[in-house]
């Protein structure tokens, strides 16, 4: 699944919904992440490159 921010302010239940099926993501600066767990309100991730 991929996500691009496109709204320029999303709910706190929005972007809940939409990273529920995310795998892993990359920052605006080209840093990979792998998303680890997704506890409530808690996104555990792992850097997986450095850009």
């Amino acid at each position: 699944m991929n996500y691009k921010k496109t709204k320029p302010e999303i709910t706190l239940e929005e972007f809940l919904v939409l990273i529920k099926e995310l795998k892993e993501f990359k920052s605006l600066k080209g840093n990979q992440y792998e998303i680890v767990s997704i506890n409530d309100l808690i996104l555990s991730f792992i850097r997986k490159s450095t850009g």
